[in-house]
């Protein structure tokens, strides 16, 4: 019975759910819904493999999976996802995604995850803390520059992997950490709510100190 017990955990849950979820917003949920439809049509009353699955998202969506599914499912550790942002004058001029790699032995080399990802923009408007823009952008390698925010007015909290789309810890800049503090409270999304208590947790759990603000 123990062994039992053990066979399934966060990782066979969490993240396995987590890793789906990434893939159908990788492809996107219509292109994701068609190939399976194909899918299951094609290969009704037998046995595939992940392959087959692979391939039918791959005709609907146009994306080689391949190298995807190399780096997420055969590949071991989580990847965190942190702001830079640069604001003058309350408008922001500049803003990156930077991707930090897992704990790898000596010789492995580092891995950088693909993940797609919504930026949520949040502003206190009668005294609470509502979304009030929101970005999609693809994520891979150690920096990635998202130009469609810079000339955005400065936000009191920017929230990467608004929606939880992705399996990655993610961080809280130095801004938007303040805003978070004062008005966690004032969220009504609690999706919201547990993304910014769960960066909170991740970075007391590493031993991290909040940065500066570029402002």
């Amino acid at each position: 019975m123990l062994f039992r017990s053990v066979n399934f955990d966060g990782i066979t849950y969490a993240k396995g759910a987590s890793a789906l979820r990434q893939l159908v917003a990788w492809v996107g949920e219509d292109r994701f819904v068609q190939g399976i439809r194909q899918y299951f049509k094609k290969h009704a009353w037998r046995n595939t493999e992940l392959t087959d699955l692979l391939h039918e998202l791959e005709l609907a969506s146009g994306r080689d999976l391949g190298d995807w599914t190399q780096r997420w499912l055969q590949t071991a550790g989580v990847n965190t996802l942190r702001p830079e942002v640069t604001a003058e004058d309350g408008v922001i001029s500049a803003f990156t995604v930077l991707q930090d790699t897992p704990v790898a032995p000596p010789g492995v080399a580092q891995i950088y995850r693909p993940h797609h990802i919504r930026i949520g923009l949040y502003d206190v408007e009668h005294r609470s803390l509502v979304r009030t823009g929101v970005v999609e952008v693809d994520v891979d390698g150690p920096m990635t520059l998202v130009p469609e925010l810079a000339g955005r007015k400065l936000p009191d909290l920017v929230l990467l992997n608004d929606d939880d789309l992705t399996f990655a810890k993610i961080r809280l800049d130095a801004h938007s950490s303040q805003a978070a503090v004062a008005h966690l409270s004032d969220i009504d999304n609690h999706l919201t709510r547990a993304l910014i208590w769960g960066a909170a947790w991740d970075m007391t759990r590493d031993g991290e100190k909040i940065g500066r603000a570029h402002v």
